[in-house]
């Protein structure tokens, strides 16, 4: 055979070759679509599947692709569709299926909750496909709260397709719910076949449609039957959602918790633990309550929810007040203010080293000067100089603080004997005191340095700020010194003021009753009990 004629002959072969693997194709792209347009989705994924492992051509390779992508979108596995949707567009950029795969992509992230990526693919769909993109961005528009964007969406759309298309119904029968329109949007969400509404993932929504409108029993009814029989995970969360919300509406407490717990397998969303610890509450079951807290994620929020439960206990004076404290004050935050709070009264009780844990906890946080300063007092008190000192030493830095950190070193050297050293931090607080017009606790050093007339100095000055003890302690310079109009004067506006301390309200009382002569002062002097209350007694028998 002439080489001419052998060359055409293989030309030939070659060319009948690739008619079969393009037929080949075809027909297995056929079968793929019939599978597809019969709904049988688990078959037209397998089908693409094959197509796509032995497809030749980038062409057929995306179409192929897209196809999986699809099945599982219908099949409501809508994260593997997502991954492939991925893959398609890292793959075949300028496939010819590219508008389509937009499309999808878009409704894919939508479902999921990923709106903002959303959009951007649907914005990206033109032509033919443009009035599907079109309600679909609509149904974004509805999801973040725009419903009057997604009714002028909606209005854009052919009025055939407006009037009869499934999805369009659904969501307008959605929008009339939102507004309150509730037996117009039951009446148009009537109009979408069942059948329909279980393709189309709008089931859930058509009972919550009837929720909104308050027909509980009908709702109910829908959602337990999509509960029994779901057609992917996430109908059955969303199912059980509504269901808990009607719950919640029906005060049915048991039936709520029960289906808040097991909600908590698909989404364990701290919004859903604040609702399962609401409810744990309203049983009375507040060691379920507590423990729950402790699940939610948000540190702050935990905190916060931990310190307003605490925070009343101790203000009811609840008898379990202690051991919730003590049991769950390591979740607080170091960053909240109430670590100091709750460490002095956790001293109170009796509990200081669980105290000290928790203020070297705060001393790292937002509070941390305060923090180390009451940490150092209760060292003081246990005589524990040395560590005391360690955590005020690098206070007296700082500036907000340093005055009061170098009073108690003061107090610490003093103790100690380090005279010389003391009243160097005498000085220095002295200083930084009156700067911060801290001018109680200046009249305070003053006092025990024996210079009576500074101090009454600056508890004058504190007076005038509302110090109602700055006002009792000048009150008593004033009377050891002879001045009792002044004293007089000082010990009433103290009790005025709201003195806090009851053994400093006795002394006030005391004192303005011996001065005024007065029975009613005396005799409150005298309920308090003691020395104060004796010399009370004697004055109004004397009277």
């Amino acid at each position: 055979m002439a080489k001419g004629n052998l060359i055409a002959v293989l030309a030939f072969i070659l060319f009948l070759s690739i008619c079969g693997i393009a037929q080949a194709a075809e027909d297995a792209f056929r079968q793929a679509d019939a599978a597809m347009v019969s709904k049988q989705y688990f078959q037209a994924r397998d089908l693409y599947r094959q197509v796509f492992v032995s497809a030749k051509d980038a062409a057929d390779s995306s179409r192929a692709l897209l196809g999986i992508a699809k099945s599982d979108y219908y099949l409501k596995n809508y994260y593997e569709s997502d991954i492939n949707l991925k893959r398609f567009f890292k793959l075949y950029k300028g496939s010819p299926h590219a508008n389509e795969a937009h499309l999808l992509w878009g409704i894919d992230l939508m479902r999921t909750g990923k709106y903002k990526e959303a959009e951007e693919q649907l914005s990206m769909v033109r032509g033919e496909l443009q009035e599907k993109a079109d309600i679909a961005r609509a149904e974004l528009q509805f999801n973040l709260g725009e419903t009057a964007k997604a009714e002028g969406l909606l209005l854009r759309i052919d009025r055939k397709i407006y009037e009869n298309d499934p999805r369009v119904l659904y969501l307008r029968a959605m929008i009339l719910s939102r507004q309150g329109k509730h037996d117009q949007a039951v009446q148009i969400i009537n109009k979408i076949p069942d059948e329909a509404l279980k393709a189309e993932d709008m089931s859930v929504g058509k009972a919550a449609i009837y929720y909104n409108a308050r027909k509980f029993a009908d709702a109910k009814k829908m959602l337990n039957a999509i509960i029994s029989a779901p057609s992917s995970r996430i109908e059955d969360m969303q199912a059980k959602k509504t269901l808990f919300e009607i719950y919640s509406a029906e005060n049915n407490d048991d039936a709520a918790l029960k289906l808040a717990i097991e909600l908590m397998g698909y989404e364990a969303s701290d919004d859903l633990r604040l609702k399962v610890i609401s409810l744990y509450e309203k049983k009375g079951d507040l060691d379920s309550a507590f423990r729950y807290i402790t699940y939610l994620s948000n540190k702050k929020t935990r905190s916060d929810e931990l310190e307003k439960r605490l925070k009343k206990m101790q203000e009811d004076k609840d008898p379990k007040a202690d051991e919730y404290l003590l049991k769950y004050f390591i979740y607080l935050s170091i960053d909240s203010p109430y670590v100091i709070e709750a460490s002095k009264y956790m001293e109170e009780k009796g509990y200081k080293e669980q105290a000290q844990r928790l203020l070297r906890k705060a001393s790292r946080g937002r509070y941390g000067p305060q923090a180390s300063i009451a940490l150092a007092q209760m060292f003081i008190q246990d005589q524990k100089f040395s560590e005391a000192k360690k955590i005020l030493t690098p206070i007296t830095t700082d500036a907000n603080y340093s005055g009061q950190a170098s009073l108690m070193l003061y107090d610490i050297l003093e103790r100690e004997g380090n005279l010389k050293a003391a009243e160097e931090y005498r000085s220095r607080a002295v200083r930084v005191l009156t700067l911060q017009k801290d001018y109680a606790k200046v009249g305070d050093l003053y006092m025990k340095a024996g210079n009576s007339a500074e101090a009454l100095k600056f508890y004058l000055r504190a007076s005038h700020d509302g110090d109602a003890s700055s006002m009792l302690k000048a009150a008593d310079l004033y009377y050891v010194s002879g001045k009792r109009d002044a004293a007089r004067m000082y010990y009433k506006k103290s009790l005025d003021s709201g003195l806090k301390e009851p053994k400093n309200i006795q002394w006030a009382d005391y004192q303005y009753g011996k001065l005024t002569r007065s029975d009613e002062y005396l005799k409150k002097a005298e309920q308090g009990g003691g020395a104060v209350s004796e010399a009370a007694g004697f004055l109004r028998v004397e009277k």
